[in-house]
């Protein structure tokens, strides 16, 4: 959200306002909302709850590398995790709509600001998320992005200050592929499973409402705990 409202109140508002506009053009539309992991974090008005009132589908973004408290810049756990967190919060089911990783590629100034993975490491990075997403009943999962940011281009905004936003495509700017494509294959298509039961309960939900980033720390470090077949599944 780049403007934060006043209230979750305002915010539930202002998401039905654009919503009846929307549905007013075209009452088959289905409608979400890109949601983000900051949104989880902290109380920003408008989080799962708020926009299930109008979405059909809820979206997430979320990257190891913008959570300082999980296991690393390639964590697999964690996009499976905040799409689990997401339904929870908000009832509905979940697209994973953004997710990736920077890869390395001879440019000192985006490893001085983000980490970056091999491309080996990005490409095991993509089968372990989509793996979890598909196994946490997702409706899909949106990889973030097509293709890098051509050399070219390095010095206008904003990759003149993100410069690791310059490499985070499963192509290369050559328009060559790297090893990460080919997890779109794997799993494209595939029947999507059955959402599982969230293992959190009401003293949670409230904890979170309290306290949301300390809670959902707390949450995650429990979660990653837990070996993948342990977990509830339908």
């Amino acid at each position: 959200n780049c403007c934060v409202p006043p209230t979750s109140e305002h915010g539930a508002r202002w998401l039905e306002r654009i919503a009846e506009a929307i549905r007013s053009a075209d009452a088959s539309c289905a409608i979400t909302l890109g949601l983000h992991l900051e949104d989880l974090e902290d109380d920003r008005r408008i989080g799962p709850g708020e926009a299930a009132r109008v979405c059909d589908v809820l979206c997430m973004h979320g990257y190891p590398i913008y959570a300082p408290w999980c296991r690393g810049p390639a964590d697999p756990e964690l996009v499976a995790f905040l799409a689990d967190i997401t339904r929870w919060l908000g009832g509905k089911d979940v697209l994973f709509a953004e997710f990736g990783a920077p890869t390395r590629n001879d440019d000192p100034e985006a490893e001085r600001v983000s980490t970056l993975l091999t491309e080996d490491e990005a490409a095991r990075y993509f089968e372990h998320a989509f793996a979890g997403l598909h196994a946490a009943g997702t409706v899909g999962g949106l990889v973030w992005c097509y293709a890098d940011y051509d050399r070219a281009i390095w010095s206008e905004p904003p990759l003149d200050r993100a410069p690791h936003e310059r490499h985070f495509g499963l192509w290369r700017a050559d328009g060559s592929a790297k090893p990460a494509a080919a997890a779109l294959t794997e799993w494209s298509g595939r029947p999507r499973a059955a959402p599982r039961p969230a293992p959190w309960s009401e003293s949670d939900r409230s904890d979170f409402q309290q306290a949301p980033r300390e809670t959902l720390i707390r949450l995650y470090r429990a979660y990653a705990a837990t070996p993948p077949l342990a977990r509830p599944v339908l």
